[in-house]
């Protein structure tokens, strides 16, 4: 058997020589590719050839080589311990595009390629379907965490209306508490109101990933005026007063950009109004005070509030930036009306008792409002104001509504 396999071997060998001898030819020609190819490692092939480019043209690659003669630019190599070296590491050379990352307008490092800009034009400010992360005033781009916000607004408050009653024609639930009281329509004189500077407090959360923020706004304003006035047919000094708290728990959406230059957000809320005004009349007969008349209007409610914001940049880097917002509520609660008269021959003390009522409130202010460079976390606001409450004062023959107009101030700081 040995021999006999021996001999077809050899018998084998000699017929088929050639092909044997192409065989072992073809694999050390594919060894030596192989050896090749790990000594070139991290080696970028070039393109083929093709026609000359004209002269005098830069390099189309930022940062490459020059053009050569005849030939096409060429992609400047990477040092070998540059290069990826797992699909892992590749992946994360690729730039995040949650980080608002935009191709570099001049080059970029991927991988050890220096990749021309192929998006000219991008800024940072584009965001998918238009909305960029949470905003504030000024073109700043808060991370997550609280924020305080001052507000000043100084306004000379104006209370337009009538505190007056009829005691013959008291609500069904008034409470006349003198004796004798005489068929007259009693009306309070009231005095305009001083300029005063009214605060309001801001302070919120701001939420990740450009969510918007939550917020608690607390403004409060005192007010008083003296004067003179009539009361009772007889000269007397008056002195009226007024005293505004309001109460905001609200959302604030991110702004959602509707060109390079335009943007606005909304605001969503609850409003709590507390709102008291008196008057207080000293009649004078003989050059003495003969009594004293009193009125007064409280007002308790809560109710809905919206507002919006818009802006729109005077400068690119939105240093400077044109504002204007606008806020309406609408608040119901109970109304509360009290009446005192001491002068002799009128006495009598009244207690209109409580109503419901509802409270239509609108504020729109405008102005302008920078943003320092060295400053990136605060911006300044300033502008002008305007508030109306609606029907503060009305319950029976009474009438009142409260009107301010001033000067507005802001400043704001993201921690």
């Amino acid at each position: 058997m040995r021999w006999h396999v021996s001999v077809d071997y050899g018998q084998s060998m000699r017929k088929n020589g050639p092909f044997l001898e192409f065989f072992w030819a073809t694999l050390f020609g594919l060894w030596l590719g192989f050896q090749n190819a790990n000594a070139q490692e991290g080696a970028i092939p070039l393109p083929p050839p093709s026609a000359p480019l004209p002269s005098g043209l830069p390099p189309l690659i930022p940062g490459g080589s020059p053009v050569p003669a005849g030939g096409v630019p060429v992609l400047p190599r990477a040092p070998t311990g540059n290069l990826p070296t797992s699909a892992e590491d590749f992946f994360q050379r690729i730039p995040d595009p949650t980080t608002n990352f935009p191709i570099s307008p001049g080059k970029t490092d991927l991988g050890g390629l220096v990749v021309p800009n192929l998006l000219p034009g991008i800024t940072g400010d584009e965001f998918p379907n238009g909305t960029r992360p949470q905003k504030v005033p000024g073109g700043l781009e808060p991370k997550e965490g609280f924020y305080y916000s001052q507000d000043i607004l100084i306004v000379r408050p104006n209370f337009q209306g009538t505190l007056q009653v009829n005691l013959t024609q008291l609500p069904w639930n008034a409470i006349p508490l003198g004796k004798n009281v005489p068929n007259a329509n009693f009306v309070f004189p009231e005095v305009a109101l001083e300029w005063v500077a009214t605060p309001t407090f801001d302070f919120g959360y701001i939420l990740p990933g450009g969510q918007g923020e939550f917020a608690f706004n607390y403004q409060f304003l005192v007010a008083q005026g003296s004067g003179t006035g009539t009361f009772l047919n007889l000269p007397s000094s008056v002195e009226s007063r007024i005293a505004q708290n309001e109460i905001d728990l609200l959302y604030r959406s991110p702004f959602k950009q509707f060109g390079p230059q335009v943007s606005l957000k909304y605001e969503i809320g609850v409003k709590l109004g507390f709102f008291y005004y008196d008057t207080t009349a000293n009649p004078m007969l003989g050059g003495r005070i003969v009594g004293v008349g009193h009125a007064s209007n409280y007002f308790f409610g809560g109710g809905p509030r919206f507002r919006y914001d818009g802006e729109y940049a005077l400068t690119g880097n939105r240093s400077w930036v044109l504002w204007h917002g606008a806020e309406i509520s609408t608040v119901m609660g109970q109304i509360n009306q009290s009446f005192s008269n001491s002068v002799p021959g009128y006495p009598f003390t009244v207690n209109s008792g409580k109503s419901t009522n509802t409270v239509p409130i609108m504020k729109l202010q405008t102005g302008v409002q920078w943003t320092p460079a060295v400053l990136d976390k605060v911006f300044i606001r300033a502008g002008l104001e305007w508030d109306e409450y609606w029907r503060l004062g009305q319950l029976g023959q009474s009438s009142g509504k409260l009107e301010n107009f001033g000067i507005y101030l802001q400043g704001r700081y993201d921690f």
